[in-house]
């Protein structure tokens, strides 16, 4: 019996891993993912066809507080590499907010792609709250 409450409890946990399907993924840039209290926390796509293709999303983390202003935002994490499938456990809800300037998700990145080139790029494979707690 306690078998069965294992297989049991194994596949809800399965089934709740992905929060979003990968084509779902790739219908928005904009998804609200797990928050601290008191801020709103997000992702933005920045190659939502390539990463169809090859499995890989190059995203930006930005968050900003409950009650500022819409510009008032925080590059919590400029650039990252992520499995498609580690974002899609990742992601709670598609959102609408306005576009943050780029520049510092094109310098980061560049150094992923030079990285890349010489075979030391990272590729997150865990979900970005699993990545956050690894970076306090």
């Amino acid at each position: 019996m306690n078998h069965l409450v294992a297989i049991a409890f194994l596949g809800l946990t399965a089934l709740t891993a992905i929060a979003v399907t990968p084509d779902e993924l790739y219908q928005k840039e904009y998804w609200q993912i797990e928050s601290a209290p008191g801020e709103v926390r997000w992702v933005e796509i920045h190659n939502i066809s390539e990463a169809r293709q090859s499995g890989i999303a190059h995203i930006s983390v930005i968050s900003r507080a409950k009650n500022a202003e819409s510009w008032d935002v925080k590059r919590t994490i400029p650039h990252l590499a992520i499995t498609t499938v580690a974002l899609c456990s990742s992601v709670t809800k598609p959102i609408k907010v306005r576009p943050v300037y780029p520049e510092a998700f094109n310098e980061g990145f560049d150094r992923w792609k030079k990285e890349n080139e010489e075979r030391k790029a990272f590729v997150c494979t865990t979900s970005i709250s699993d990545y956050l707690a690894t970076k306090k």
